[in-house]
């Protein structure tokens, strides 16, 4: 069964790590979220996300991993 969910971690200008479930150990990963003045982006979204991910504008995937990067999608 998956452990989905995060905590955030804020670090200023927009810029919020979301820590994955076991502390972002393999498979949930942690991902960053960046909210701009129009827009927000989240980079590499994982395992974590899944059901509770932020709304966001764009997506990046930054690097492949062994597995599929589950947290994109509808």
């Amino acid at each position: 069964m998956l452990n989905t969910g995060y905590t955030e971690t804020g670090y200023g200008g927009g810029v919020t790590v979301m820590v994955g479930a076991e502390r972002g150990a393999y498979p949930y990963a942690n991902s960053v979220l960046v909210r701009g003045a129009a827009e927000t982006l989240v980079i590499d979204p994982s395992l974590s996300l899944v059901g509770a991910a932020p709304p966001a504008d764009v997506v990046l995937v930054s690097h492949a991993q062994q597995g599929p990067k589950t947290g994109v999608g509808g």
